[in-house]
């Protein structure tokens, strides 16, 4: 083999390596944030579609109330969290605050 036909092998795995740092990178300052949970009773979820929600409102174990946003999908469909308040079975919400505003990142049973 060559040193061209080398270079040519190279350079992809090269450009691959870099697009994946720079993606870690990027993760690693989103991980700034901590994650917190806390585990309540379901008060009010308003669906943004059919498997996300826009808002969730739940009571804590304290009493506290807290309102979170999505993002993007956090494992339960709005169908699937109005079962939890019907029902009366909490949540286990997993979150971070950005900016002022608690973000779901997951919920658990």
């Amino acid at each position: 083999m060559n040193t061209s036909s080398s270079f040519r092998l190279l350079l992809p795995t090269m450009l691959t390596l870099l697009v994946t740092a720079s993606c870690i990178t990027n993760n690693l300052e989103d991980a700034s944030e901590t994650i917190q949970e806390v585990r309540g009773q379901v008060l009010e979820v308003t669906p943004r579609n059919v498997s996300q929600f826009e808002t969730l409102k739940i009571q804590a174990q304290d009493g506290q109330i807290y309102q979170f946003k999505s993002d993007t999908f956090t494992g339960f469909t709005p169908a699937h969290i109005k079962e939890h308040q019907l029902f009366g079975q909490t949540l286990l919400v997993r979150f971070i605050s950005r900016d002022g505003v608690l973000v779901a990142i997951t919920l658990e049973d």
